[in-house]
């Protein structure tokens, strides 16, 4: 999975530092190999060692692995955290350690022998939960000495820092700890839950459900063929499916695979955004990247590229069916939801300047206010910038604003089907509690960008294609430029 993540990382999160909170590998090894790779690929960030990843054959203590990787992995990119060790990122202390756990519960040190039975026990040598308790003790001292020092500290530990207990033996798990104020974020692992948070402790655990190289390879081939072959073309859906296994079988293990990652496996601390930051724009560049300008230059060679576009119909735009009639009947009511909406997303608890973020970043933010901006002007002559802005706001207005992060930007193929469909819906004045079909009218194609292009029929209702290709006349969609 290796591969996957670096590539994943490197694209999307050049820009921003990655925390890893520990448990890399059931092996030091591994995990030693695994940063250096980080390192070589220049990705930013810091780690700390997970109790996985002091994992050996019981020749080597945790402070025989904690000094191992002090040595190998004195790097410029990624670098490692340890008690007596601090970094800075701008204005922010870095500081981190494997945590470990106080074997408390409240005031009260649970019964130690109940945990001599754990696998770290066979795998590290000289475990004993007195030592930990040592480590665990010496690294919160550390902490909070830093934490009286700095204003703005950020910690990363695989225990948490915070008690999450039900039972004596969840400790092992989280404990009762000392650190103190809340001039921090403390980013954590360990507890094999996906997302978890408690006031400014929080973690995002991935990589207990990954799928084999093998089926995801499977899965891509899978999604390959079913982009080249239409099921129309076979005589009955059993026929299709023989044809589609048999296609994987013979290549799947050619076939480039699947990424493991997408936004939702991250979580992240961004800066608080103020109101005062909101600017009004007047034209699309600060929405380009999510703009396509791919076209069908020659109806006779772009055979594949017709296909494809004639092949999403209106799929994406019946996706949009209820933010559109809401926009296209009560625009004051959907830019009001809209605002409402978006203060909810920056309501999160702030420490130290920062708001954790679950999958929507500044910049979909940034995009969703200048799009309110274009909507609140309520000029659709620039039909590029209004569907656009539509788009963009419709999926907070559905509440999936962390979709926009991953949306395929819009071409202008999309575009006018986003168009009409919002001419539609404003025509004969459908609203979104009796909305119930969108899809092409076979019957009303119009030639657009050498590709013909279907009216669409709302609850069984087009327009009529010479006003269509009257009220396209007077936009600039006719031209080529974006």
């Amino acid at each position: 999975m290796e591969d996957n993540f670096i590539s994943f990382a490197k694209y999307h999160y050049s820009q921003n530092i990655i925390c890893i909170a520990g448990d890399f590998y059931n092996n030091y090894k591994r995990t030693l190999a695994f940063i250096k790779r980080l390192e070589e690929n220049q990705i930013k960030g810091f780690f700390v060692l997970g109790n996985h990843d002091y994992w050996n054959n019981k020749k080597m203590s945790h402070l025989d692995i904690i000094n191992l990787f002090s040595l190998e992995t004195n790097y410029k990119y990624f670098k490692f955290l340890v008690t007596g060790r601090k970094y800075y990122y701008k204005n922010i202390c870095v500081i981190g350690d494997t945590g470990w756990t106080s074997f408390r519960r409240g005031k009260r040190k649970v019964f130690l022998r109940q945990f001599k039975g754990l696998l770290d026990t066979k795998y590290v040598k000289d475990f004993k939960p007195k030592k930990i308790i040592s480590l665990h003790d010496k690294w919160v001292t550390f902490a909070n000495d830093i934490l009286k020092k700095e204003e703005k500290v950020l910690i990363i530990t695989h225990f948490p820092m915070v008690d999450f207990t039900k039972k004596d033996k969840d400790c092992w798990w989280s404990s009762t700890t000392k650190l103190k104020g809340d001039n921090s974020w403390r980013i954590f692992g360990h507890t094999h839950q996906t997302k978890g948070q408690q006031y400014n402790n929080a973690s995002s655990q991935q990589g207990y459900h990954n799928i084999d190289i093998e089926t995801l390879q499977r899965k891509a081939c899978r999604k390959l063929y079913e982009s080249i072959n239409d099921f129309e073309g076979s005589r009955n859906r059993k026929e299709y499916e023989m044809k589609m296994y048999a296609y994987i079988e013979a290549n799947w293990h050619n076939t480039v695979p699947e990424n493991q990652y997408n936004f939702s496996n991250f979580r992240k601390l961004k800066k608080v955004i103020e109101q005062t930051d909101i600017i009004t724009i007047n034209n699309i560049q600060n929405l380009s990247t999510f703009y396509s300008p791919i076209l069908v230059s020659n109806d006779y060679t772009d055979l594949a590229l017709i296909s494809n576009i004639k092949k999403r119909g209106y799929i994406r735009c019946s996706a949009n069916k209820y933010n559109f009639t809401a926009l296209a009947n009560q625009p004051a009511d959907y830019l009001e939801q809209i605002k409402e909406e978006i203060k909810w997303y920056l309501k999160e608890v702030t420490y130290i300047g920062y708001v954790l973020s679950d999958n929507i970043s500044i910049r979909v933010i940034d995009s969703i206010y200048h799009s309110i901006a274009i909507l609140e002007k309520g000029n659709i002559s620039d039909v590029r910038i209004f569907m656009t802005a539509a788009v963009i706001t419709g999926y907070l207005y559905n509440r999936k604003p962390y979709m926009i992060e991953c949306m395929r930007p819009l071409d202008d193929y999309d575009i006018i089907r986003f168009w009409m469909m919002f001419l539609t819906i404003k025509r004969f004045n459908i609203n979104k509690n009796n909305i119930y079909s969108v899809k092409s009218n076979k019957k009303k194609p119009i030639h657009f960008k050498n590709v013909e292009i279907y009216l669409p029929s709302i609850n069984g209702k087009s327009l009529n294609v010479t006003d269509v290709i009257s009220l396209l006349q007077q936009t600039s969609l006719l031209s080529s430029s974006s």
